[in-house]
């Protein structure tokens, strides 16, 4: 069994991560998903639901068949995760070396796409665009023992280890050390990004806290009638009005620097994404909680608008399209970076008016639906033969 409406958020996230990333392209107006809703993003919630949903795959697995089977199961998701990421990487490399000035650098400073190509693939230099599949390729890896350690009872040690792991981030000891490893390298004429833009040991408390509550979801101990009591009703209030002086307050603390500078967003810890920082983590909290809850128990609320902005997020969340793009999200997601290369290689140096961009902009999202429509007809074929069908809870992407 799938929970549509999960795949649903999932496949929105989709979109507007990749709406982001074609910034580059030059599209007049700043895209959905960044920073619209305050400090958080799309990304945190990719984050999320993806623990969400792996969490209850793993479960069941781990009930159905044991601790190895669902070692094997990641391993051979990590696998294709990494596959993609090469084949990525690779495509991003060769675009770049043959038409150089692109708005996005890919070069580790070696000056050689021989070289560029093997300290990518060995997770060494990870650079801009190419370094979401690696942050997910380490959180599968943790996924396993994470859900053995539930299974055994120690969610408590669990949750407790990934909150000191994201605290240790914030006061960067392994960004200090990415610092002075970066630093000789660039002695050596090596420039290029040697860490990851996320942060793992911050953003990994996004993917336990999913699959925390995928594993609670699978062995039906979520507390979904809590979000109907009057406890929930004010807490959802209170995250709706700490969400919206975070907004305002994100909205007036203008930064020094481009929000978009990985540099600039570094420099300003207090409101890192890269870091996950305090604010980044709360709105996204305030927020999750309050979407968990319109979607689960605004239909018993009187305010006629609570009710219908719960029935429009389930409305979203169980469009066909959305739902498509999150069942094949490690496909959908790769699309997007085989659009956006040759794409930012065919207006390198060009002057596109705003409809242009518009144009190029929508071509490339129609590009990661069709992807997607394509990629999940091929799977519902595959599964309508009897030999070849999986378990009702794999996820196919």
């Amino acid at each position: 069994m799938r929970y549509s409406s999960i795949d649903g958020l999932r496949g929105i996230f989709i979109l507007m991560m990749a709406s982001t990333h074609y910034m580059i392209l030059g599209p007049a107006i700043e895209p959905p998903g960044y920073h619209w809703i305050g400090f958080a993003d799309t990304a945190q919630g990719f984050v999320f639901v993806s623990g969400l949903v792996l969490g209850i795959v793993l479960t069941r697995r781990l009930a159905r068949t044991g601790p190895q089977e669902v070692r094997r199961y990641a391993l051979g998701r990590m696998a294709k995760i990494y596959k993609y990421h090469a084949a990525t990487l690779l495509f991003a490399i060769a675009v770049t070396f043959w038409i150089p000035g692109l708005p996005v650098e890919v070069d580790a400073g070696t000056g050689h796409p021989g070289a560029n190509a093997l300290l990518g693939l060995l997770l060494i230099h990870q650079p801009h665009f190419l370094d979401v599949l690696p942050l997910y390729l380490f959180l599968v890896a943790l996924a396993p023992f994470v859900i053995e350690a539930l299974d055994r009872g120690a969610e408590r040690a669990v949750l407790a280890i990934s909150v000191v792991a994201w605290c240790a981030a914030q006061i960067s000891p392994l960004k200090i050390a990415y610092e002075v490893f970066e630093l000789g390298a660039g002695r050596i004429g090596l420039t290029g990004s040697y860490h990851q833009t996320f942060e793992l040991f911050a953003w990994q408390i996004l993917f336990v806290a999913g699959l925390v509550i995928g594993w609670r979801i699978a062995n039906d101990r979520f507390p979904i009638a809590r979000f109907r009591g009057d406890t929930a009703r004010i807490a959802a209030a209170a995250a709706a009005a700490l969400a919206l002086l975070m907004l305002i307050y994100d909205g007036m603390s203008a930064l020094p620097v481009d929000r978009l500078s990985d540099i600039g967003n570094r420099l300003d810890l207090s409101q890192s994404k890269w870091l996950l920082s305090p604010y980044v983590l709360t709105d996204f909290a305030c927020l999750a909680y309050l979407v968990a809850w319109l979607m689960i128990a605004s239909d018993a609320q009187s305010s006629r608008l609570v009710r219908l902005a719960g029935q429009a997020l389930r409305w979203i969340a169980g469009q066909a399209v959305f739902q498509r793009i999150g069942r094949q999200s490690i496909r959908a997601f790769s699309a997007h970076l085989f659009f956006l290369f040759p794409a930012a290689a065919l207006i390198t140096g060009a002057r596109l008016s705003g409809w242009a961009a518009l144009a190029l902009y929508l071509l490339g999202m129609a590009w990661v639906v069709a992807v997607a429509e394509i990629s999940d007809r091929r799977r519902l074929r595959a599964r309508s033969r009897p030999e070849a069908a999986p378990p009702p809870s794999a996820e196919p992407a």
